[in-house]
């Protein structure tokens, strides 16, 4: 009970912004708690690129389109870099749960440090800007992404995906995600520090389960009539129970 709430403190101070801005430049402050160490949440084209070489992929755990009302479900993603000087083919995938069908926004993209040294990931036609914040890229990224963006700096459109490396347990026939070591504190404080989110907040929906989609457009859903390891378990058990 003292931990929860000494996390709940270290949360609450920080500061939290507009869900409507942006600020790439602004990185996670030190905070004056003693339970858990803060550091910068600017993520470089380089830092992007280390990961991408030692992942197969990455998958969406939490996202939001900035309304209540949201069409898709989870999505996921993969970097590959092309023979083409700092291009990089971005294959993007996601469940559409209104349509109950896989859709794909693949794109070639470039990534370019700004300013600030934060990477932005830009479409090659323009419709469509990234941005990446982590504390620790190794285990997790928020992306963030703004379509048609006005001479304003408004956005038409935009999403933001809490996305992690696509690593399963492999023993888990329903494909569970490992997420051992995942270092919460630093995801809550990245969330609330750029976005003024919450993981309780409305517009923040899990993406662990329900259908995905594979690249290839197939769709892959939790079949509740395979058996699980736990049936398996117990099933053995009861032959050893009895057979003595």
């Amino acid at each position: 009970m003292e931990f929860n709430m000494m996390f709940a403190v270290c949360v609450a101070v920080l500061a939290g912004i507009d869900a409507g801005y942006v600020d790439t430049c602004a990185s996670t402050p030190t905070q004056n708690c003693s339970l858990f160490s803060y550091k910068s949440d600017l993520v470089s084209a380089q830092d992007l690129r280390n990961q991408n070489m030692t992942s197969g992929g990455w998958t969406m755990i939490y996202g939001s389109e900035f309304a209540l009302k949201q069409s898709y479900g989870k999505c996921n993603y993969k970097w590959i870099p092309m023979e083409s000087d700092n291009v990089i083919k971005r294959q993007h995938i996601c469940y559409n749960n209104d349509l109950k069908r896989c859709e794909s926004f693949d794109a070639f993209v470039t990534w370019v440090d700004d300013e600030c040294g934060r990477v932005k990931e830009i479409e090659v036609n323009n419709t469509m800007t990234g941005t990446f914040f982590s504390q620790d890229v190794q285990q997790y990224l928020l992306y963030y992404m703004c379509f048609n963006q006005t001479s304003a700096g408004a956005c038409a459109v935009r999403y933001l995906d809490i996305i992690v490396k696509d690593y399963r347990y492999k023993d888990s026939l329903d494909k569970e995600l490992d997420l051992k070591g995942m270092p919460w504190h630093l995801l809550s404080a990245d969330l609330k520090n750029n976005f003024g989110f919450e993981f309780s907040s409305q517009e923040i929906n899990f993406h662990w389960k329900g259908p995905e989609c594979n690249f290839d457009g197939t769709i892959v859903t939790d079949d509740v009539s395979r058996p699980r390891i736990a049936y398996y378990m117990l099933h053995i058990m009861l032959i050893l129970t009895y057979s003595f």
